[in-house]
């Protein structure tokens, strides 16, 4: 064990058994069952051996094989050759256990290397759309690594490049070509395809009952049931639960219908992420009338709303995944937004608010896209308001003009934020 590594990686001590089926299922050589007579391996060993031999067990090709990474291997492709045999392992360790090392270790590109370690912005940029691609191509060692690449920019880079990175990894999902199956008498199997980038396809899958038989294709899943049984179950695919309704041919009548199944949608949990934002907007609403209602007055009213902004942004900066570095942006903006809003109320001049929306609009047009929106109805009503805030009298016409500006403002803020979650209940 000197050529493994050596510390907390590698390290595991326990015990592992990794056998070629479960306690009632047969262990097959092809179609024939195994015994000491065989002078070939099994499907089992065969898979065993090949994984290890090759290096195709090393799943995310960092050089290594581990215990997990083979089974997972030994697993796949014993069920691609005999879907009624099931590997089992039982696992009691601590840490890490790596078993051989690999030839094949996937690596990125040196100028994809070179271009992510470049101090420009815009080459990284340019770099994590190199990454986009390994990440969705065919290439599953190259896309593993790219996913890793992707996860560490996304949480250690400038806002630019992280949310790009983010945008990358969210089109790494499966979608099914249906979530219910229907099997009958007359139509014992059903071809389940699964569209998605050949990672996000790659992996195993479980069965609720045993007798639903699941055989991998080229599109993507065969389902089948034994015509005799009747049942109900799912399989669960990339994180999805696929329903599957069984009705046997003694229960099947050329008259009868198949009785839909109804899956229910998840209710709406009232978290920070419904009610805060809920609550902002009515503030925002609300303060937008009455400082449109009394024009001459207005001054203490935009202040609240910048306040009452300052406390949505850091709520939701502790409650989100925005990354270190975007995080300490918007404590920055909160910081600047709270000596601003008090600042206004203590002078009760419009002065400080506008200069505030000016910051907040170069802040937030590297965030979230309901981010960006907010940024860009700042820039709209803020640009204006310096101008005449710094050019006219506040009492005159031309200077009301920016009080009806702000008013406007603080109610589209609050429309803006409350959309995704009236989009949400609705979906």
């Amino acid at each position: 064990m000197d050529s493994f590594p050596t510390g907390s990686k590698g390290s595991g001590r326990g015990r592992a058994v990794i056998t070629a089926s479960s306690s009632m299922e047969y262990a097959f050589e092809g179609d024939e069952l195994a015994d000491d007579r065989a002078p070939t391996p099994s499907v089992f060993t065969s898979a065993l051996v090949e994984g290890l031999r090759t290096g195709e067990a090393d799943l995310d090709g960092d050089g290594l094989v581990s215990l997990d990474e083979l089974y997972d291997y030994v697993y796949d492709r014993v069920r691609e050759r005999n879907p009624a045999q099931t590997p089992t392992k039982d696992i009691e360790m601590s840490g890490d256990l790596y078993l051989a090392r690999s030839r094949r270790r996937a690596r990125l590109p040196d100028d994809l290397l070179a271009a992510l370690a470049a101090p420009n912005l815009f080459t990284r940029v340019g770099a994590v759309r190199g990454l986009r691609e390994l990440l969705l191509g065919t290439d599953v060692r190259l896309a593993t690594v790219a996913r890793k690449e992707l996860d560490r920019i996304a949480g250690s880079d400038v806002p630019q490049v992280a949310e790009a990175a983010r945008a990358a990894l969210r089109e790494l999902v499966v979608v099914p070509s249906t979530r219910v199956i229907e099997l009958t008498g007359a139509r014992p199997s059903w071809l389940l395809r699964l569209d998605g980038p050949p990672l996000a396809r790659v992996g195993g899958w479980q069965v609720t009952d045993p007798r639903i038989m699941v055989r991998p294709v080229a599109d993507g899943l065969e389902v089948s049931v034994d015509p005799a049984h009747s049942l109900r179950g799912e399989i669960t695919v990339a994180g999805l639960e696929i329903h599957v309704v069984a009705t046997g041919a003694a229960h099947t009548h050329p008259a009868s219908v198949p009785r839909p199944v109804k899956i229910r949608p998840a209710q709406p949990a009232w978290t920070w992420r419904t009610v805060v934002p809920a609550a902002f907007a009515l503030a925002s609403v609300m303060l937008g009338l009455n400082g449109w209602a009394d024009l001459p007055e207005a001054n203490s009213t935009f202040e609240y709303e910048v306040l009452a902004y300052v406390g949505l942004r850091l709520i939701e900066s502790f409650a989100t995944g925005v990354g270190a570095a975007r995080q300490r942006w918007i404590w920055g903006l909160c910081g600047i937004g709270t000596l601003a809003g008090v600042w206004g109320l203590i002078v009760h001049g419009p002065g400080f608010v506008v200069l505030f929306w000016l910051v907040a609009a170069g802040v937030e047009i590297f965030g979230r896209p309901v981010d960006r929106v907010r940024a860009v109805l700042a820039a709209v009503v803020a640009v204006p308001s310096t101008v005449l805030v710094f050019t006219v009298d506040s009492n005159s016409h031309a200077g009301q003009l920016v009080f009806v500006l702000n008013g406007a403002l603080a109610i589209l803020l609050g429309v803006v934020t409350l959309a995704p979650v009236l989009l949400r209940l609705i979906r």
